[in-house]
């Protein structure tokens, strides 16, 4: 059995594009294969959805009205960093293709498409976004990690410097008390009279 990258619960996924009968065409196959679907006609729009909802995969035109598919993608990028980019294009060249993956999305999809084709490239973009998710988790352990134990380290050494100025403080104090006149007086003494004879 093909091992599909969709999770467990069902997704949400926002189409966005200017172009009603787009929308349309997509939400039909996106719902079909068990997605839920939210719409949007522009990027004002969109940002509206995804302020309201947890979207995990965003389809976006290339070329819209106003607000440009790419401005969004950035926008999204750095907003709702968790959130898939698949791109919608009717322009299939491999500058277009460069430029659209250069700006960090999980794949495009060429104007006109098939359902096969919207369905591969969805469940491949959640396989993406599935491993760079475990990977950004990981790394965030890792990193955690790193903090405690530089923490820790920091700790145990303001340890040894307080214990080390303790040191430092008792032999200065012992050293002033070994040299007070009295005192030196008294080692004199001791150092001269020397053991008891026994006969």
């Amino acid at each position: 059995m093909v091992e599909s990258g969709r999770p467990m619960t069902v997704p949400n996924i926002l189409i966005v594009d200017d172009e009603q009968p787009i929308r349309t065409l997509l939400t039909r196959i996106l719902e079909s294969a068990a997605y839920s679907v939210f719409q949007a006609g522009n990027g004002a729009d969109a940002r509206q959805v995804l302020e309201e909802q947890d979207i995990a995969l965003l389809l976006c035109d290339l070329l819209m009205p106003g607000e440009s598919g790419v401005d969004l993608i950035r926008f999204v990028k750095a907003a709702y960093p968790d959130t898939g980019i698949v791109m919608v294009t009717a322009v299939d060249d491999q500058e277009t293709a460069r430029a659209i993956l250069d700006v960090g999305v999980y794949g495009y999809i060429v104007k006109p498409f098939d359902k096969s084709q919207i369905i591969i490239t969805v469940e491949n973009a959640f396989r993406l976004r599935k491993l760079e998710l475990r990977e950004r988790s990981h790394r965030e352990e890792l990193e955690h990690t790193v903090r405690e134990r530089t923490a820790e380290l920091e700790e145990k050494n303001r340890q040894l410097r307080a214990r080390e100025d303790e040191l430092r403080d008792r032999a200065e104090e012992l050293k002033e008390f070994n040299t007070r006149p009295g005192r030196r007086a008294e080692r004199i003494q001791q150092c001269s009279s020397g053991p008891a004879q026994t006969a």
